[in-house]
């Protein structure tokens, strides 16, 4: 991950060196949460903190991609997604080259809903963003696994046959070529509300 100068820890404000990886040694909280899962374990007052923080750096260098990737990933983790969105939205017409930030556009744009509730128009849009941080990305299985929840839970709900790319069997197949975060896996399932029956078969498929 690249690397920016940082001044305070989010959490207790603490004197923190320049890599973004830093975990704070007085108060044991990372600058930069890991994933969505480290999120939903803090609790509410620490979760403001980073907030206030991430708004407070990114009034002074808004390019500051890391924190604005992470003050939308506070924002999804309190289903704010509007706001997530919007962040995530002005990165990447600014020609942004992260892949986290097409990646958590989707899960945004997805608004905690299962895809089959949503117009064809809208999950094209996601798969778009999904299909951007594949392409910019070296590989993550999550998005694979983000590819896979699209496909089970609407063209496979649907049995539309037109979309190209495999079954959802196939994208988890792919997703455990890669070093998968059980718990972070689902915590996505979960934003996007699997039922069980799908949450079961993902598991049974993916090497978690």
């Amino acid at each position: 991950m690249a690397k920016i100068m940082v001044n305070t820890c989010p959490n207790c404000g603490a004197n923190l060196a320049v890599d973004l990886d830093q975990i704070c040694e007085f108060c044991g909280t990372a600058y930069i949460p890991k994933n969505l899962v480290s999120l939903a374990k803090m609790d509410s007052q620490t979760k403001h903190k980073y907030i206030t923080s991430y708004k407070e750096r990114l009034e002074d260098n808004k390019e500051n991609i890391p924190v604005a990737v992470s003050l939308a990933m506070c924002h999804i983790d309190a289903q704010n997604y509007e706001f997530a969105f919007e962040i995530l939205r002005k990165l990447a017409e600014n020609n942004c080259s992260d892949p986290n930030v097409f990646y958590y556009m989707a899960l945004a744009m997805l608004e905690g809903k299962k895809p089959r509730v949503l117009r064809m128009d809208k999950v094209r849009k996601v798969e778009s963003y999904l299909n951007s941080a594949q392409v910019l990305s070296s590989g993550n299985g999550l998005y694979y696994i983000m590819q896979a929840v699209i496909k089970r839970d609407y063209y496979e709900y649907y049995l539309f046959n037109m979309h190209p790319g495999g079954s959802s069997r196939t994208l988890l197949e792919t997703a455990n070529n890669f070093n998968l975060d059980a718990e972070e896996v689902h915590q996505i399932i979960k934003i996007v509300k699997l039922d069980e029956s799908d949450q079961r078969y993902f598991d049974s498929v993916l090497a978690i």
